[in-house]
């Protein structure tokens, strides 16, 4: 801790946001589930940040799946329209909704989840719609478990 809120609240400011501040430099603050333990709250540089996106040569459409709370959300939000790609949003993230934003929107990229891509070869809903645009599934936040890579491996030869 390093200085008194500026605000009179009375709890010092943390080095970091001094740090910042001093710098004048944007952050970005983000917030853990704690789903790994405790939860945890993250500073980002957004200059450093955003630095690290360059323009695509093949800008694509993408399904904005994660939160826009959760880093893998931002991430995949500012790679998107920083490399002149679409970000295509659907408020239900289930299975079914997934499969038919993809379908209607021409959807390429599915960002996801281990979790979540399980949920979906489980359910079998992919069988009710045309995926055939989709090009890249990416996950994070969690292993990805062998037999469900495997699995999506053979629903999705193409991709």
């Amino acid at each position: 801790m390093d200085r008194p809120d500026p605000h009179g609240i009375g709890a010092p400011r943390p080095r970091l946001l001094t740090e910042f501040a001093r710098r004048g430099e944007a952050g970005l603050l983000l917030f853990s589930s704690g789903s790994t333990g405790e939860s945890k709250a993250a500073l980002l540089s957004l200059p450093r940040l955003l630095g690290g996106f360059r323009a695509s040569s093949r800008p694509r459409r993408t399904l904005q799946f994660m939160a826009l709370d959760h880093i893998g959300g931002v991430n995949t939000l500012f790679r998107t329209l920083i490399g002149g790609g679409t970000v295509v949003t659907e408020p239900q993230r289930t299975p079914k909704h997934a499969c038919e934003a993809i379908h209607r929107h021409g959807v390429q990229v599915l960002p996801t989840t281990p979790t979540f891509l399980n949920m979906l070869l489980l359910s079998g809903v992919h069988r009710d719609y045309d995926l055939s645009s989709l090009e890249l599934i990416t996950y994070g936040t969690e292993p990805m478990r062998e037999v469900t890579l495997a699995h999506a491996t053979r629903v999705f030869p193409q991709v």
